[in-house]
Protein backbone atom coordinates (compact mmCIF):
# COMPACT_ATOMS: atom_id res chain seq x y z
CA UNK A 1 0.00 0.00 0.00
CA UNK A 2 1.51 3.34 -1.02
CA UNK A 3 1.25 6.64 0.76
CA UNK A 4 -1.75 8.72 -0.25
CA UNK A 5 -0.63 12.01 -1.72
CA UNK A 6 -1.92 14.67 -4.12
CA UNK A 7 -0.76 14.83 -7.73
CA UNK A 8 2.28 16.98 -7.00
CA UNK A 9 3.89 19.14 -4.39
CA UNK A 10 7.22 19.09 -2.56
CA UNK A 11 7.68 18.81 1.20
CA UNK A 12 11.15 19.36 2.67
CA UNK A 13 11.99 18.45 6.26
CA UNK A 14 14.62 20.28 8.28
CA UNK A 15 15.40 19.61 11.95
CA UNK A 16 16.34 22.87 13.70
CA UNK A 17 17.60 22.56 17.26
CA UNK A 18 19.41 25.73 18.34
CA UNK A 19 18.77 29.45 17.76
CA UNK A 20 22.52 30.00 17.43
CA UNK A 21 22.07 28.49 13.96
CA UNK A 22 19.50 31.07 12.80
CA UNK A 23 21.86 32.48 10.13
CA UNK A 24 22.32 29.00 8.67
CA UNK A 25 18.57 28.39 8.87
CA UNK A 26 17.92 31.51 6.79
CA UNK A 27 20.57 30.40 4.28
CA UNK A 28 19.12 26.89 4.10
CA UNK A 29 15.49 27.92 3.60
CA UNK A 30 16.45 30.43 0.91
CA UNK A 31 18.49 27.71 -0.83
CA UNK A 32 15.48 25.37 -0.74
CA UNK A 33 13.42 27.95 -2.59
CA UNK A 34 16.05 28.13 -5.32
CA UNK A 35 16.40 24.34 -5.43
CA UNK A 36 12.71 23.94 -6.25
CA UNK A 37 12.58 26.79 -8.79
CA UNK A 38 12.66 26.64 -12.57
CA UNK A 39 14.83 28.68 -14.92
CA UNK A 40 12.45 31.65 -14.54
CA UNK A 41 12.75 31.74 -10.73
CA UNK A 42 9.26 30.35 -10.04
CA UNK A 43 8.61 27.12 -8.16
CA UNK A 44 8.61 24.34 -10.77
CA UNK A 45 5.10 23.21 -11.68
CA UNK A 46 5.63 19.59 -10.62
CA UNK A 47 6.85 20.72 -7.19
CA UNK A 48 3.97 23.06 -6.31
CA UNK A 49 2.95 23.62 -3.60
CA UNK A 50 6.31 23.89 -1.84
CA UNK A 51 6.23 23.43 1.93
CA UNK A 52 9.20 23.60 4.31
CA UNK A 53 8.67 21.73 7.58
CA UNK A 54 10.86 22.90 10.48
CA UNK A 55 10.96 20.27 13.24
CA UNK A 56 11.80 21.87 16.59
CA UNK A 57 12.76 20.39 19.99
CA UNK A 58 10.62 21.90 22.77
CA UNK A 59 11.02 25.52 21.68
CA UNK A 60 9.62 28.26 23.89
CA UNK A 61 7.14 30.86 22.64
CA UNK A 62 10.01 33.35 22.26
CA UNK A 63 12.09 30.84 20.29
CA UNK A 64 9.17 30.05 17.99
CA UNK A 65 8.71 33.77 17.40
CA UNK A 66 12.40 34.11 16.49
CA UNK A 67 12.14 31.29 13.95
CA UNK A 68 9.04 32.80 12.35
CA UNK A 69 10.72 36.20 12.19
CA UNK A 70 13.85 34.76 10.58
CA UNK A 71 11.91 32.99 7.83
CA UNK A 72 9.29 35.71 7.19
CA UNK A 73 11.35 37.68 4.60
CA UNK A 74 11.75 34.52 2.50
CA UNK A 75 8.03 33.75 2.75
CA UNK A 76 7.30 37.33 1.68
CA UNK A 77 9.59 36.82 -1.30
CA UNK A 78 7.75 33.69 -2.43
CA UNK A 79 4.06 33.37 -1.42
CA UNK A 80 4.08 29.95 -3.15
CA UNK A 81 6.27 28.61 -0.34
CA UNK A 82 4.83 27.72 3.07
CA UNK A 83 6.92 27.27 6.22
CA UNK A 84 5.35 25.14 8.95
CA UNK A 85 6.70 24.72 12.47
CA UNK A 86 6.32 21.41 14.30
CA UNK A 87 7.34 21.72 17.94
CA UNK A 88 7.98 18.63 20.09
CA UNK A 89 6.26 19.19 23.44
CA UNK A 90 6.75 15.88 25.29
CA UNK A 91 9.48 15.59 27.96
CA UNK A 92 10.72 12.29 26.50
CA UNK A 93 12.86 11.08 24.87
CA UNK A 94 16.06 12.97 25.58
CA UNK A 95 17.54 12.58 22.10
CA UNK A 96 15.13 13.90 19.46
CA UNK A 97 16.96 13.47 16.14
CA UNK A 98 14.88 10.52 14.95
CA UNK A 99 11.59 11.50 16.68
CA UNK A 100 11.71 14.98 15.14
CA UNK A 101 12.16 13.55 11.64
CA UNK A 102 9.28 11.14 12.25
CA UNK A 103 7.15 14.06 13.43
CA UNK A 104 7.81 15.80 10.14
CA UNK A 105 7.21 12.63 8.13
CA UNK A 106 3.77 12.35 9.73
CA UNK A 107 2.84 15.88 8.61
CA UNK A 108 3.90 15.87 4.95
CA UNK A 109 1.20 15.95 2.27
CA UNK A 110 2.91 16.41 -1.11
CA UNK A 111 3.93 13.69 -3.51
CA UNK A 112 7.66 14.45 -3.32
CA UNK A 113 9.80 14.50 -0.20
CA UNK A 114 13.23 15.92 0.49
CA UNK A 115 15.17 16.30 3.74
CA UNK A 116 18.17 18.45 4.58
CA UNK A 117 20.25 19.19 7.65
CA UNK A 118 21.27 22.54 9.09
CA UNK A 119 24.38 23.52 7.17
CA UNK A 120 23.26 21.82 3.96
CA UNK A 121 22.56 24.21 1.08
CA UNK A 122 20.80 22.78 -1.95
CA UNK A 123 22.06 24.17 -5.27
CA UNK A 124 19.70 26.20 -7.50
CA UNK A 125 17.46 23.85 -9.47
CA UNK A 126 18.64 20.76 -7.56
CA UNK A 127 15.18 19.47 -6.65
CA UNK A 128 13.91 20.26 -10.13
CA UNK A 129 16.69 18.09 -11.59
CA UNK A 130 16.01 15.24 -9.17
CA UNK A 131 12.30 15.53 -9.92
CA UNK A 132 12.99 15.30 -13.65
CA UNK A 133 14.90 12.05 -13.06
CA UNK A 134 11.99 10.55 -11.09
CA UNK A 135 9.52 11.52 -13.81
CA UNK A 136 11.71 10.07 -16.56
CA UNK A 137 12.56 6.79 -14.81
CA UNK A 138 9.53 6.11 -12.64
CA UNK A 139 11.92 5.29 -9.79
CA UNK A 140 11.05 5.87 -6.13
CA UNK A 141 14.28 7.65 -5.19
CA UNK A 142 16.79 9.91 -6.95
CA UNK A 143 20.11 10.83 -5.34
CA UNK A 144 22.73 13.46 -6.08
CA UNK A 145 26.23 14.30 -4.96
CA UNK A 146 27.19 16.40 -1.93
CA UNK A 147 30.14 18.76 -1.70
CA UNK A 148 31.71 19.31 1.72
CA UNK A 149 32.86 22.92 2.25
CA UNK A 150 34.57 24.30 5.39
CA UNK A 151 33.14 27.62 6.58
CA UNK A 152 34.08 30.26 9.13
CA UNK A 153 31.66 32.43 11.10
CA UNK A 154 32.37 36.13 11.61
CA UNK A 155 29.52 37.22 13.87
CA UNK A 156 26.39 36.38 11.86
CA UNK A 157 28.28 36.19 8.56
CA UNK A 158 29.19 32.75 7.18
CA UNK A 159 32.17 32.66 4.82
CA UNK A 160 33.60 29.69 2.90
CA UNK A 161 37.11 28.57 3.79
CA UNK A 162 39.09 26.12 1.64
CA UNK A 163 36.99 23.96 -0.68
CA UNK A 164 37.18 20.19 -0.21
CA UNK A 165 36.51 17.29 -2.55
CA UNK A 166 33.07 16.35 -3.78
CA UNK A 167 31.31 13.52 -1.96
CA UNK A 168 28.98 10.94 -3.45
CA UNK A 169 25.89 9.48 -1.74
CA UNK A 170 27.18 5.93 -2.12
CA UNK A 171 30.22 6.73 0.07
CA UNK A 172 28.78 4.92 3.07
CA UNK A 173 32.07 5.18 4.94
CA UNK A 174 31.19 8.86 5.57
CA UNK A 175 28.28 8.55 8.03
CA UNK A 176 28.35 12.24 8.94
CA UNK A 177 27.20 13.22 5.45
CA UNK A 178 23.59 12.95 4.30
CA UNK A 179 23.14 12.83 0.50
CA UNK A 180 21.03 15.07 -1.66
CA UNK A 181 17.87 13.14 -2.49
CA UNK A 182 14.23 13.26 -3.51
CA UNK A 183 11.59 10.60 -2.80
CA UNK A 184 8.38 9.90 -4.70
CA UNK A 185 5.94 9.04 -1.91
CA UNK A 186 3.48 7.55 -4.41
CA UNK A 187 5.94 4.73 -5.03
CA UNK A 188 6.90 3.91 -1.43
CA UNK A 189 4.97 1.95 1.19
CA UNK A 190 3.93 4.29 4.00
CA UNK A 191 5.48 2.03 6.65
CA UNK A 192 8.89 2.53 4.99
CA UNK A 193 8.72 6.28 5.58
CA UNK A 194 9.37 6.04 9.28
CA UNK A 195 12.75 5.96 10.98
CA UNK A 196 13.77 3.65 13.78
CA UNK A 197 16.83 4.24 15.95
CA UNK A 198 19.70 5.57 13.84
CA UNK A 199 22.34 2.92 13.22
CA UNK A 200 24.88 4.96 11.24
CA UNK A 201 24.86 8.15 13.26
CA UNK A 202 22.93 9.98 10.53
CA UNK A 203 19.19 9.20 10.32
CA UNK A 204 18.79 10.85 6.90
CA UNK A 205 21.46 8.61 5.44
CA UNK A 206 19.73 5.64 7.09
CA UNK A 207 16.46 6.61 5.38
CA UNK A 208 18.14 6.80 1.96
CA UNK A 209 19.94 3.49 2.51
CA UNK A 210 16.73 1.77 3.56
CA UNK A 211 14.70 3.04 0.60
CA UNK A 212 17.46 2.39 -1.95
CA UNK A 213 17.78 -1.26 -0.90
CA UNK A 214 14.06 -1.88 -1.40
CA UNK A 215 13.03 0.38 -4.29
CA UNK A 216 14.37 1.40 -7.71
CA UNK A 217 16.85 4.25 -7.29
CA UNK A 218 18.20 6.63 -9.91
CA UNK A 219 21.89 7.54 -9.47
CA UNK A 220 22.40 9.48 -12.70
CA UNK A 221 23.26 12.62 -10.70
CA UNK A 222 25.44 10.83 -8.12
CA UNK A 223 28.58 12.44 -9.54
CA UNK A 224 26.96 15.89 -9.70
CA UNK A 225 27.20 18.10 -6.62
CA UNK A 226 23.62 19.20 -5.91
CA UNK A 227 24.22 20.25 -2.32
CA UNK A 228 26.86 21.94 -0.19
CA UNK A 229 27.49 20.50 3.27
CA UNK A 230 28.99 23.21 5.49
CA UNK A 231 31.59 22.21 8.08
CA UNK A 232 32.37 24.82 10.74
CA UNK A 233 36.14 25.22 11.09
CA UNK A 234 36.33 28.63 12.77
CA UNK A 235 34.05 30.85 14.85
CA UNK A 236 35.02 34.39 15.80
Amino acid sequence: MTTAAPGGGLDVLLVFEDLVDLPRLEQGVFALLGAASDAHGAVASGLRPLCIHLCLPRFSVAELRAVRSATQPIRDLCPEMAVRLHNWHLPEPHGLGVPLLNLGLERVEGRYLGCVEIGQLMHPGAYRRLHDRLVETGDALAVGGVEEVPVAWWGDVILPAQRRQSLKPECLDLPQVAPAFLLDRWRICSSELRLRAAWSGNPLRDLVTSISTSYPTDRTLADTALCVHQVLVANT
